[in-house]
């Protein structure tokens, strides 16, 4: 019977652990797998001129605002190849809107994780490269810019 109790319990504890990419909390309450959200401030539909929104890098209960943009939205893994970012990205967000978009997406790169940006516009002959607008520690602490 205890051989029974034992491999009930054994088996609860494997089915209630995350799966691989889903954000795992450390002791300090940050989480391991930090993404990039999206927050409405301005809805395009009832300020067409002025759409307002925030981005956020979030780990575990800790969010850091990263920029305002026009319009933000959550990419699917299926989306990141039109838009030039890699599938190892661990999120991305971005959104379009009168003529220009602005793109992020979050990776892991050593014992960091780099947040990268682009802002495209209609009027561009090629494609706008991506670049570091933030670094942030596995602790969630900026490492850079400084």
């Amino acid at each position: 019977m205890k051989y029974l109790i034992f491999s009930l319990l054994v088996i609860i504890g494997a089915c209630s652990q995350p799966a691989d990419g889903e954000q795992q909390q450390t002791e300090n309450g940050v989480s391991e797998t930090p993404e990039l959200i999206c927050k409405e401030v301005r809805n395009a539909d009832e300020h067409p001129d002025s759409p307002l929104s925030e981005v956020y890098v979030r780990m575990g209960d800790y969010q850091l605002k990263v920029a305002d943009v026009t319009i933000c939205m959550s990419m699917d893994k299926s989306e990141y190849a039109s838009q030039n970012i890699p599938d190892t990205a661990l999120s991305a967000v971005g959104g379009w809107w009168a003529g220009g978009g602005d793109y992020f997406f979050l990776i892991a790169d050593g014992e960091n994780y780099r947040i990268m940006y682009k802002a495209e516009d209609e009027s561009m002959e090629a494609p706008a490269d991506f670049e570091t607008v933030m670094v942030l520690s596995k602790d969630g602490e900026i490492v850079a810019p400084q």
